[in-house]
């Protein structure tokens, strides 16, 4: 899911991209389309968008290697994370966040975004060079 808000999150008037793997069976598409609007927390984010772009299929390639990861969904988005670089020695920074309250994940590696585009019609973005984080995951009902 992509999302761009003019403002903060909680103002909503988001825009709202999902695009999910072309592998998908129809059972799991009609799953995933209902989910996104109806099921924590996913409902929430689709509550505060006013301008839905759908759901689009596509190809999916991921290599998951810790902050050293990619993703790349061709024509839409390419994510490729890589270690911080201390500012005063330039030398590769480690980081670990240890998260108690476990909203998104309970350790997460801190790093940066090597690649970060977004390469939909509206809105684009490159977000390269900042901000990035890993952290392993897992939605059960």
């Amino acid at each position: 899911m992509f999302f761009h808000s003019p403002a903060a999150l909680h103002l909503g008037n988001m825009t709202m991209l999902t695009v999910v793997d072309e592998r998908a069976s129809a059972s799991q598409r009609a799953a995933i389309e209902r989910i996104i609007s109806s099921v924590a927390p996913f409902e929430v984010f689709f509550s505060l968008t006013s301008n839905f772009l759908g759901i689009r299929y596509a190809a999916f390639e991921v290599q998951l290697d810790g902050i050293h990861s990619r993703v790349r969904i061709p024509e839409v988005f390419e994510l490729g994370l890589t270690t911080m670089t201390n500012p005063v020695t330039g030398e590769p920074e480690l980081a670990t966040l240890n998260k108690p309250t476990e909203v998104t994940s309970r350790v997460s590696e801190l790093c940066a975004t090597a690649v970060d585009r977004l390469a939909i019609q509206r809105p684009s973005c490159d977000q390269g060079g900042k901000y990035g984080e890993y952290a392993p995951f897992e939605y059960a009902s």
